[in-house]
C-alpha cells in the first residue's frame, strides 16, 4: 500500500497525521469488547453531552482542521465526533466485529477512560 499526502494538507494544517493499517483477520465480536463499550457508553453519557462535545480538546483540533479546508464540521462530522454523539445520545454504534469495533473505541476515546479506570480489565 502506497499513501500519498499532498503538501496542501500539511502546509494548512502542519500538525496532520495519519495512521494506515493493511491485514488479513478473521473479525468476530466478542463478550469482552461489548462490555468494555458498554462501559465505555455508559461513562461517556456521564461525562459529556451534546453541547460540550465539541470543546473536547482533540475534537475542537479535528472541527478546526475540517474549517481549514473549508469543510463545515457540523454538516460533515469527524467519525470521531459522530461516534460519541451517538453514545451520548444513547444510540449506540454499529457492532460490526472486534477489530473495528476497537477502531471505533480508539476513536471515540483514545485512553481517557482508560487512564480515568486504570485497574479496568478487559
Amino acid at each position: 500500500m502506497k499513501l500519498i499526502i499532498n503538501n496542501d494538507v500539511t502546509s494548512i494544517v502542519p500538525s496532520f497525521s495519519v495512521i494506515a493499517y493493511s491485514m488479513d483477520v478473521v473479525n468476530t465480536k466478542t463478550n469482552e469488547v461489548t462490555k468494555y463499550i458498554d462501559d465505555l457508553t455508559k461513562w461517556c453519557q456521564t461525562k459529556y453531552n451534546i453541547e460540550t462535545i465539541t470543546q473536547i480538546p482533540k475534537l475542537k483540533e479535528t472541527r478546526d482542521g475540517y474549517k481549514a479546508f473549508g469543510k463545515d464540521p457540523s454538516h460533515t462530522r469527524p467519525a470521531c465526533e459522530a461516534l460519541l454523539r451517538r453514545l451520548v445520545k444513547k444510540e449506540g454504534i454499529y457492532r460490526l466485529g472486534d477489530i473495528i469495533d476497537i477502531g471505533n473505541i480508539v476513536s471515540i476515546d483514545g485512553d481517557q477512560f482508560r487512564r480515568e479506570h486504570p485497574n479496568y480489565e478487559m
